[in-house]
């Protein structure tokens, strides 16, 4: 199947503070010149929350469909409200920059598991000045990331798993779907992310779609349940990733 060629790719992005992950499987003919780079975006909206992300997946061996090693560098927008206490709104926003390398080992008919570690720096300004937050200002943390695809006739599974340093961060979320004819993809989502300042559960539904050889397309939506520091509601998102 033309699909399955570039499983491996598995763009996870973006630990974020309550928002967007995407992970963007493009299709490539096996036939043709394997694919060594792939270019994403994603972003995702909910009530006082709003995140953006651009980055890139380069196999160093020039082949993303093979075991080796694996570069991962995104640009993230971060713009949130929370609470500071039960009666102090704080506005943030801000940008953050991901610098990972790893291995990813590919298997059977595109299953793929990959390990990464490296750099994540976030610059985060909070109106009115938050003194309470560790996030407010310049912080860089070591970065861990775990990744992985199983592929099996009618239906897939993708799982991600990120931890950060500072402020304990964390995010995890598993996608299981059933395949649509023309190579697409449709199923349910849960994530639970959070930090030493926050925590959210989200649930919901996504679909990814090629739009030829090179570039998929895919939406996100559902219900993000927060704790008090956070409002709760639906979100939406929308995943981009082009192959070359």
């Amino acid at each position: 199947m033309l699909r399955r060629a570039f499983f491996s790719t598995c763009c996870l992005v973006a630990l974020s503070a309550g928002v967007a992950n995407a992970d963007i499987f493009p299709v490539s003919d096996p036939a043709k010149t394997p694919a060594s780079t792939v270019l994403f975006g994603a972003a995702n909206v909910r009530e006082d929350n709003a995140y953006g992300i651009v980055g890139a997946v380069i196999a160093l061996n020039g082949d993303l469909t093979k075991n080796g090693v694996i570069f991962n560098a995104s640009w993230e927008y971060l713009d949130y409200d929370y609470l500071a206490n039960p009666v102090t709104p704080i506005e943030a926003d801000g940008f953050g920059v991901n610098a990972l390398v790893g291995y990813q080992w590919v298997w059977g008919d595109g299953d793929k598991f990959a390990a990464l570690a490296g750099v994540n720096h976030r610059h985060i300004d909070t109106q009115p000045f938050d003194p309470f937050s560790d996030t407010d200002g310049d912080n860089t943390s070591f970065k861990v990331q775990g990744e992985l695809y199983l592929n099996n006739g009618s239906w897939d599974l993708s799982a991600i798993g990120s931890y950060a340093t500072h402020e304990n961060a964390w995010y995890t979320r598993v996608r299981p779907a059933f395949k649509l004819g023309g190579g697409g993809d449709i199923g349910p989502e849960i994530s639970y992310h959070g930090s030493d300042e926050y925590d959210t559960l989200e649930y919901g539904a996504f679909i990814r779609v090629p739009m030829d050889e090179t570039v998929a397309i895919g939406v996100r939506a559902g219900y993000a349940d927060s704790d008090s520091s956070r409002s709760d509601g639906g979100y939406v998102g929308i995943e981009i990733a082009k192959a070359f």
